[in-house]
């Protein structure tokens, strides 16, 4: 087997250098996500994917193990920022779009408040067919923020635990308040995006409740109402048969409804509202993976036949175009496209006449091996960078 070790604060990596287009990111080695948009057989074959030891579950609430997000992180769309892959330290746009970051005042004290723009065009795809299901919206951000924020013992529950509440303020833009103040603030509420629409319909994930209350009797407004059930969506909030409007006259303040609109005294306050049942299980709540796996990542599960092999296939609803051929640094312009221009023929450049076949060249960059032959920095590799010199990809919207 051809082959070099690419190495990552997680482990050794190996692959075979008939694989072409890899991206063999700093800290991550070969697990991120232009690594698996990007690469690709020589010959045209599908790309294999082995693990050191298969997964204990696969349950995007509550999984845990390394082994387990190799798979997940595969079919799922994350809320945070996204990186270069060679420059860990510049944050750039990738589903979130846009963001600020900016402090709130509660108590006398000054918290951190991140907006965050989603992009529009991405979609849930369905498990085994890979049919366009919902578009993804802050609304889901919403749901899998306090879904996650209920849960307990999820390797996702400590990035939401310093919640204060969350406004959407327009069908792809939330602003998150929190309450702390620190630099690390950026990346919290940065888990996955649950499918809302499927989940709101499946008993073993989420169940509606209704609850009647009565202004001086069981709640007192402006205030905290003592719902049964901690809630994560409501279907309507409605005082003496009125509707009230979501984050205006009431919202999910640390993990519990929050009226803020003082009303009369024996107003009949009617509450119905979604709350999260049980998602322990090898997959949530023990569903079939033909409902538990959807999900909005770059791929879809086409079959699961056994617990250590799975068929994913590309999700053509994913956000991110399929990374043109030739692009080498994947460092996103201020002109919020991808760009393929004299960073990448650097990078080739720097690399030319090397090989990684046996032992690899001192300079080797398995990145800027782009095209046949594999395994060598030739001139067919600078081709691919040079003619497509100052072509863009992938505007951000």
């Amino acid at each position: 087997m051809h082959h070099n070790t690419p190495v990552s604060s997680l482990s050794y990596w190996a692959y075979r250098t008939t694989v072409l287009g890899v991206v063999n990111q700093i800290g991550d080695g070969l697990e991120n996500d232009y690594m698996f948009m990007n690469a690709h057989k020589e010959n045209g074959e599908p790309l294999r994917y082995a693990l050191k030891t298969g997964p204990n579950e696969l349950n995007i609430v509550y999984s845990q193990w390394f082994y387990d997000y190799q798979v997940l992180n595969r079919m799922n769309l994350y809320s945070g920022l996204n990186v270069p892959p060679y420059d860990l330290s510049a944050d750039q746009p990738g589903f979130v779009k846009t963001w600020t970051v900016d402090s709130w005042e509660d108590d006398g004290a000054l918290n951190t408040l991140t907006s965050r723009t989603f992009r529009n065009e991405s979609y849930f795809a369905e498990p085994v067919t890979g049919n366009k299901k919902a578009n993804v919206n802050a609304n889901h951000f919403f749901f899998s923020a306090w879904y996650m924020y209920q849960v307990s013992g999820s390797k996702w529950s400590d990035t939401y635990q310093d919640l204060h509440h969350i406004d959407v303020v327009g069908s792809h833009k939330v602003d998150i308040y929190f309450n702390t103040s620190g630099f690390w603030d950026i990346y919290g509420a940065a888990g996955p995006m649950l499918p809302m629409d499927t989940w709101l319909q499946q008993p073993k994930l989420t169940n509606q409740t209704s609850e009647v209350f009565v202004e001086g009797v069981n709640v007192t407004t402006p205030g905290y109402v003592n719902l049964t059930e901690a809630p994560v969506w409501f279907e309507s909030v409605t005082a003496n048969g009125t509707a009230l409007a979501m984050f205006v006259d009431y919202n999910i303040v640390l993990g519990k409804l929050e009226i803020f609109t003082a009303l009369p005294l024996g107003t009949t306050l009617n509450v119905t509202y979604w709350h999260r049942e049980d998602p322990r299980g090898d997959t949530p709540g023990e569903l079939p993976w033909e409902i538990s796996f959807e999900g909005a990542g770059m791929y879809y599960a086409v079959d699961y036949p056994i617990w250590s092999f799975i068929v994913l296939r590309r999700n053509p609803y994913y956000w991110m175009e399929t990374p043109l051929l030739g692009e080498v640094d994947f460092h996103r312009k201020s002109s919020g496209c991808h760009k393929i221009d004299i960073f990448d023929v650097v990078c080739v450049a720097g690399a030319y006449g090397t090989q990684g076949i046996s032992v690899p060249d001192d300079d080797w960059f398995a990145g800027a091996d782009l095209t046949s032959p594999s395994g060598r920095i030739d001139i067919f590799d600078v081709v691919t960078v040079t003619s497509k010199y100052g072509t863009e990809w992938d505007c951000n919207p």
